[in-house]
């Protein structure tokens, strides 16, 4: 658990403006980064517009991935998937929505791993 004005302040520095798109989702005091990510991405994914496959398929992909991490059901290998899929998807889709909606959740990697790989961790796999 991180606290909810770390993000907030992050999001109002120049280096971390994607950050922006995560605070409506942070409403508590400590809040759970990866259920945070879910939530985000979740709401992102009605609005892809399906014309490229990296985007179509890569969305669901991480959706899925995000919500074994919630739910305490990833397997070994996950993480690591969903992050190398998710810069893949930056990096490949046509629109703006499919290149930016992985970006949050890319940063949030990079500033707090630990809360991404203490949620595998807790399950007994090593991340």
């Amino acid at each position: 658990m991180i606290k909810s004005e770390t993000v907030k302040t992050l999001a109002l520095t120049p280096q971390f403006p994607e950050l922006k798109k995560l605070v409506p989702f942070c409403s508590s005091e400590d809040v759970d980064l990866v259920r945070v990510i879910s939530d985000y991405i979740d709401s992102c994914q009605p609005k892809v517009c399906g014309r490229c496959s990296p985007c179509r398929i890569g969305m669901v992909r991480i959706q899925n991935l995000l919500h074994h991490m919630v739910r305490h059901e990833s397997i070994e290998g996950d993480l690591e998937r969903m992050i190398e899929l998710a810069s893949y998807v930056e990096e490949a889709s046509l629109c703006p929505l499919g290149k930016g909606f992985p970006t949050p959740l890319l940063t949030c990697y990079k500033l707090f791993p630990d809360e991404f790989k203490g949620l595998t961790a807790s399950l007994g796999h090593v991340a």
